[in-house]
């Protein structure tokens, strides 16, 4: 008759290792939701419609942003950020090596240097002034 003293084996060391854990009181803190409230005096206006404009330094191939303020894309079950429509570009988005894309942006330094809209490079610009239409 064998006898299995794997499960006394198993029950000593858990007693041995017994950890103590230290209990820490919980603190409800209000959170309160962060939204760029975007100002309109930190903004231009393209044909009549709220932009900012954004240069990455050449970082990237989409060197310039802008996001468009007046098209919110922030999806409805999130409240705690706001997203727009946005338009990447290189500096000749029209080439035919260039780079010109529409996608959604959150506001901020992430995207760069903010930039005036006369400072974009005219191909930029026609290409704003031709979505903003």
């Amino acid at each position: 008759m064998t006898i299995n003293r794997q499960p006394d084996r198993l029950l000593t060391m858990k007693t041995k290792t017994k950890t103590k854990t230290k209990t820490k009181t919980k603190t409800k803190t209000k959170t309160k939701t962060k939204t760029n409230r975007i100002k309109d005096k930190d903004v231009e206006r393209v044909n009549g419609k709220r932009v900012r404009c954004y240069d990455n330094g050449g970082r990237t191939f989409d060197r310039y942003t802008v996001v468009y303020l007046d098209e919110p894309e922030t999806p409805e079950t999130r409240k705690d950020y706001e997203c727009y429509a946005c338009l990447g570009m290189s500096e000749r988005p029209s080439h035919p090596q260039g780079f010109g894309q529409h996608s959604v942006a959150m506001v901020g330094r992430h995207l760069g240097k903010r930039i005036r809209f006369a400072t974009l490079p005219p191909d930029c610009q026609t290409l704003v002034e031709n979505d903003c239409k």
